[in-house]
């Protein structure tokens, strides 16, 4: 008999012994409870909902959904995270993870989660209503980049630390940028455990100054003016002759610093999105942008899933609301996606008012540790 459920709180070790087979079978040995603690771990501090296809009282299939939130300047949005999704090899084609899918989207838009992501196959996932968006830097700094480029910068203050004494620290310094996702300070440690990184806590002369995770995918600093110091600092306490940076693009002094004397920078897509609230979502995310780029004037009135949403930019304020206007553009779900977060829009613009080019995409945004 085929069931098609959301697996009970007493099933979670059966669902993590199944993905931990079916990613070991497919990839390399996977241990989910050292991979994803946050998630997994005995002491998790997020419960994903898990939606499990169940045939003769087996499982064969699930998909998992993890809660969150993320605040741009000062306002929450709610969010959902798809993760753990896996077919048993010899049920391949059942239409599992179909079924799994639709539990996951439904129940997020019960729980009014109103920005949705993902890791995965774009083919795959659009049939599911994502998009491939968002923007992230990435810069590499080569040796010839810090002795060439930093000839003149100071590491010899800067040091690195287990972040546990300093958690209160860097979690007070987390909450304060323009995007953080919701981390509870006394999880802080776990979170950034995720996917075999872990964070450490930066010190200039011993005391805290800022903390970074993994290598490096998250670098938050009290000071900006210390990056080039610490990255040089890090480049020589760990032998590398190669560092990689993750920077939001907002944080535009990070990007005129790393843009300076890296040796390579790439802009692209960080995720695959699915915006279940298009008039929040774009209300946030274009006022983030104008906090750092200058925005043209304009008007647009966008016509997606059956809601009309005029977008106007005057003297760089933003203003986005529902409207009865005539649309401007009438759009499917992928094509309003990909006009409004992708950096290589399939999307035809040509008859569209020219502000849309200067506008989008939006600056989506989410660090790998708040990922699933």
């Amino acid at each position: 008999m085929m069931e098609y459920r959301k697996a009970r709180p007493d099933e979670l070790g059966k669902v993590i012994d199944f993905i931990n087979l079916v990613f070991s079978m497919a990839h390399e040995p996977h241990d989910f409870k050292e991979l994803l603690p946050k998630a997994y771990g005995d002491d998790a501090c997020f419960l994903p909902e898990h939606y499990i296809a169940i045939e003769n009282g087996y499982i064969e299939g699930v998909v998992g959904l993890l809660e969150g939130t993320l605040t741009v300047q000062g306002e929450t949005i709610k969010t959902g995270v798809i993760g753990s999704v896996s077919a048993h090899k010899y049920a391949k084609g059942k239409g599992h993870m179909k079924a799994c899918m639709a539990m996951a989207l439904e129940d997020a838009k019960a729980k009014g989660i109103e920005l949705m992501w993902l890791g995965g196959k774009r083919q795959r996932y659009e049939y599911f209503g994502f998009t491939q968006g968002g923007i992230g830097l990435h810069f590499g700094l080569n040796e010839d980049n810090f002795r060439h480029g930093m000839p003149h910068v100071d590491e010899t203050p800067f040091t690195f630390a287990e972040i546990g004494p300093f958690v209160a620290q860097a979690h007070a310094l987390h909450e304060q940028q323009a995007v953080h996702a919701g981390r509870e300070e006394k999880d802080f440690e776990l979170i950034c455990r995720s996917w075999e990184k872990k964070g450490m806590a930066v010190l200039k002369n011993g005391q805290f100054a800022g903390y970074l995770v993994g290598n490096i995918t998250e670098l938050v600093l009290e000071n900006e003016a210390d990056c080039e110091g610490v990255l040089k600092a890090w480049h020589i306490a760990h032998g590398k002759e190669h560092v990689g940076v993750s920077a939001p693009v907002w944080n535009k002094q990070r990007a005129r610093t790393l843009s300076k004397v890296a040796g390579s920078c790439r802009s692209g897509m960080i995720e695959m999105f699915r915006l279940n609230d298009f008039e929040k979502n774009i209300r946030l995310w274009l006022n983030l942008k104008a906090s750092y780029a200058r925005l043209t004037d304009g008007r647009f009135v966008l016509e997606t899933e059956g809601e009309r949403i005029a977008i106007e930019v005057k003297d760089n304020a933003v203003s986005v609301q529902k409207t009865d206007e005539a649309p401007d553009a009438v759009l499917s779900r992928l094509e309003a996606q990909d006009l409004l977060i992708s950096n290589m829009r399939w999307v035809d613009t040509d008859n569209m008012p020219a502000c849309v080019e200067n506008w989008f995409p939006l600056p989506l945004s989410a660090c790998s540790a708040d990922g699933y």
